[in-house]
């Protein structure tokens, strides 16, 4: 039985290059519901990116634990996928390579796993492109790669850290949309981590506040969907979400 993903009394510690202990998160909570989109909200170092390293199964947490369907992640696995800032792609591998590369280490057959290449890069708009190498793609287009290699995977849970923070205003309203578009399809958990309040409000169901560092839930708002961004009701929970950041900085 599904059971999304849960964060019970996460803390983490790590130390910095002077030998000082950083205390990045303490004692955080929550819980995202399956196929849900939840976005994790908070100003720079708050520790956001430690979250999602810890629940991606990449270092472990100082104390308390995150479960995905019920189970505690203590390491990587296939049914979580990461969707960093950048892009991260093989540079020595093409497109369509880059995409399948998580289907080849799962062992599909090679029609296979081409024909399910083609079938997510013709999604996110790259048809044509499948034998382009990263360095001659755009940085948006590069971005909607990372996008197909996560999604052709059908992960369970998505992590995705900031991966549109970098683009520009335009192109990146388009990642968003390209998003939902996608979670439409195949309804994965997401957790997106964000410092952006419009950003947040555009993909989001669900909204956790982390104060400053050391990161706790300074406060959690559901988000009706659809949300048009000129309602009233955007318009009352973007300064509910502004009051909440400026709380925690108290």
């Amino acid at each position: 039985m599904k059971q999304g993903l849960t964060v019970s009394s996460l803390s983490q510690r790590f130390v910095s290059e002077n030998g000082m202990i950083v205390e990045a998160l303490n004692r955080v909570s929550f819980a995202v519901q399956p196929g849900q989109i939840v976005a994790l909200l908070g100003p720079s170092g708050c520790g956001k990116s430690s979250l999602l390293n810890i629940a991606a199964g990449f270092e472990p947490p100082a104390s308390g634990e995150v479960c995905f369907d019920g189970q505690p992640i203590s390491a990587p696995s296939a049914e979580r996928c990461v969707v960093f800032q950048s892009p991260a792609l093989f540079p020595w591998l093409t497109v369509r390579q880059n995409v399948t590369y998580g289907l080849k280490r799962s062992g599909m057959p090679r029609d296979e796993r081409r024909q399910a290449a083609e079938t997510m890069l013709a999604g996110v708009g790259l048809t044509g492109f499948e034998r382009h190498y990263p360095h001659e793609l755009s940085g948006g287009m590069q971005q909607r790669v990372a996008l197909a290699r996560a999604f052709v995977l059908r992960p369970a849970l998505l992590l995705m850290d900031e991966p549109f923070a970098a683009l520009d205003a335009q192109l990146r309203e388009q990642m968003q949309q390209l998003l939902h578009t996608l979670w439409e399809e195949h309804k994965p958990t997401v957790l997106f981590v964000t410092h952006d309040i419009d950003e947040a409000l555009k993909i989001a169901h669900r909204v956790i506040v982390l104060t400053p560092r050391p990161g706790r839930v300074q406060a959690a708002f559901d988000v009706p969907r659809p949300m048009e961004a000129g309602d009233a009701r955007c318009l009352q929970l973007r300064q509910q979400l502004r009051e909440a950041l400026f709380a925690g900085t108290q």
